[in-house]
């Protein structure tokens, strides 16, 4: 993990999810960027719709859970997105937040309506 000054933000995002709106704090963040797998990419392309950002395939993306370990990968697109939110659309069970700073990754679910 590299010395990352500018905090980024990763929403995990479950592919069932209806709608941007649907995840507290995903619209008002200004996602830079949404990031699907095979199995989301449908629904990133429309998420990334949504908030108006570019949508990037990824065949490496993890499926997290809130107590998970933080895979290289979130290191990597945390590094690429310094003081940036991104979103991944993958198949999670629940919708989370991971937050990376100098201190480390902070992962908490949050509640998706």
């Amino acid at each position: 993990m590299s010395d990352l000054q500018c905090p980024a933000r990763v929403y995990v995002v479950p592919g069932s999810v209806p709608s941007a709106d649907a995840v507290p704090g995903l619209r008002e963040a200004n996602v830079a960027r949404v990031y699907g797998d095979s199995l989301g990419l449908a629904r990133a392309v429309t998420l990334a719709d949504e908030l108006d950002a570019p949508v990037e395939l990824r065949l490496d993306l993890p499926h997290l859970a809130a107590d998970s370990p933080i895979p290289a990968v979130l290191d990597d697109l945390a590094d690429v997105h310094r003081g940036e939110a991104i979103a991944l659309v993958v198949d999670v069970p629940e919708a989370l937040v991971c937050d990376r700073d100098m201190a480390g990754w902070r992962i908490r679910p949050i509640a998706a309506t």
